[in-house]
C-alpha cells in the first residue's frame, strides 16, 4: 500500500524544516511521531521506502535524503567558484 503525500505528511516537513539536521534526527526518533507519519512525511519528500522498514532506517533516509542533502546541494549553488 502506498503512502499519499498527505497533509500529515505536508504539516511534519513544514515543522521540521527550520531545524537543524541532529534536531529533525532527534524529533523525528521521538516515539511521538507515528510511523504512519514518518512513511507520511517520505511520501511527502518522494522518498522510496519498504513498508516492512523499522523506525531507525526511515528516519534514517528521509534525514539524509530529503533534508542534509537538500541543504548541501542548496549551499553548493550559492557558492561561487
Amino acid at each position: 500500500m502506498e503512502v499519499s503525500k498527505s497533509k500529515s505528511g505536508e504539516k511534519l516537513f513544514n515543522e521540521l524544516k527550520a531545524l537543524s539536521t541532529d534536531e529533525i534526527l532527534q524529533r523525528l526518533l521521538d516515539k511521538d511521531i507515528s510511523m504512519k507519519d514518518l512513511r507520511a512525511l517520505a511520501a511527502y519528500l518522494d522518498i522510496k521506502h519498504e513498508r516492512g522498514m523499522n523506525r531507525e532506517d526511515l528516519v534514517d533516509r528521509v534525514v539524509k535524503i530529503g533534508f542534509a542533502n537538500v541543504r548541501g546541494y542548496e549551499l553548493l549553488r550559492k557558492t561561487k567558484y
